[in-house]
Parts: structure tokens; sequence; C-alpha cells
């Protein structure tokens, strides 16, 4: 499984773009589990979404890095 990291935000279309490339990875990536989470300003946190794709039963989870431009959460 992978949790796709973004920065975050309140922005309703920022979560819907997020949770429509996590579809599209998933898809390129034969069908692997992969669910956005966010540094902040939105839910569910990068921790809590590993442990959520941990408690479903998934043993093997990646953290990617979905942060598109340097800030400050990436440089």
């Amino acid at each position: 499984a992978v949790v796709l990291a973004a920065a975050g935000s309140r922005d309703p279309e920022s979560a819907a773009d997020a949770r429509h490339t996590a579809r599209l990875l998933g898809e390129r990536l034969g069908g692997v589990p992969v669910v956005p989470a966010y540094a902040s300003a939105a839910s569910p946190t990068v921790p809590a979404a590993v442990r959520a794709l941990a408690a479903r039963g998934h043993r093997r989870i990646a953290v990617a890095s979905y942060f598109t431009a340097p800030g400050r959460f990436a440089s």
C-alpha cells in the first residue's frame, strides 16, 4: 500500500486533486491501494493513514511525496 503525502489545504479542490492523483497512481501500480494524506490543514495525517492501512492488514506501506513545489514541508 502507498500513502501519498501532500502538504494539505483547506481548499476542497486541493483534496479532490490529491484523491484523483492517488487513484491514478493506484491504477498505474496495478491496483495497489493508494491513500492520500496530509502534513497539515487536512486529514488524515500521514501517520494516521499509515496506521489505518496497517490496521487493515497491510504490512508493506510506502510513503510517496506529493509535494509539488519547494516550501515549508519540502525543499
